[in-house]
């Protein structure tokens, strides 16, 4: 059972060291680094607290749960140091961006937590999801900040949802083609299916990872 929240938010958000000569550019590219580990321990996290009671590794639930509550407090110091020093209203959004990104990791914790209390209860994992969810939009709306893509955070938000759908539909494309594909005798209509769909699932894949990237 996870016992504690991270409550990194009452420690404040410290630039790093101002000695260290950096640019902004430089500062971006710290913000994408630390913001490509926090993420990786956020999935990391969440596929463990979603897993079966009796397949959960407790251990490495807690272990990563430690190394997703440094990685936010690296990428609140780096995107603090860049917008120090930007000049647009993207470079200041990041701090902001930071601030509610820490806020919704306290409540994904929160939701972890009654989640390994209740983990057959469907209200419990419903807010869990939803916990998920919106970590994973501020996670958007940092890339978009220091990217300067930025829209507000409903757009932002928007957005995600609408690329979701959209890769839903391709995918409800491919299955009914696949699918229709089986009752065909004539093998040259099912070879010109097949170049179809493989052409659709490229697309496809080319369309998830340019709508993770914005």
């Amino acid at each position: 059972m996870i016992t504690e929240s991270t409550n990194y938010n009452n420690r404040g958000i410290e630039p790093y060291n101002r000695a260290e000569k950096m640019t902004i550019d430089q500062w971006k590219d710290q913000v994408q680094t630390n913001a490509a580990k926090l993420t990786k321990d956020f999935h990391a996290f969440a596929e463990i607290a979603m897993s079966p009671p009796e397949q959960m590794d407790k251990a490495a639930l807690h272990r990563i749960a430690r190394d997703l509550a440094s990685s936010m407090m690296c990428l609140a110091s780096s995107a603090k140091s860049a917008s120090s020093i930007g000049d647009t209203p993207s470079d200041q959004a990041m701090i902001d961006g930071a601030q509610r990104l820490a806020h919704l990791l306290d409540y994904f914790f929160e939701a972890a937590i009654k989640l390994s209390d209740n983990p057959h209860d469907m209200k419990t994992r419903a807010e869990f999801e939803r916990a998920k969810k919106e970590v994973e939009e501020g996670l958007l709306y940092m890339n978009s900040a220091r990217t300067g893509t930025l829209n507000d955070w409903g757009s932002e938000s928007l957005i995600q949802q609408a690329s979701a759908e959209l890769l839903n539909a391709v995918q409800d494309v491919v299955d009914s083609s696949l699918a229709a594909m089986k009752t065909l005798k004539d093998g040259n209509k099912m070879r010109d299916i097949v170049n179809a769909t493989k052409k659709v699932q490229g697309n496809q894949k080319t369309m998830s990872l340019t709508a993770g990237s914005y």
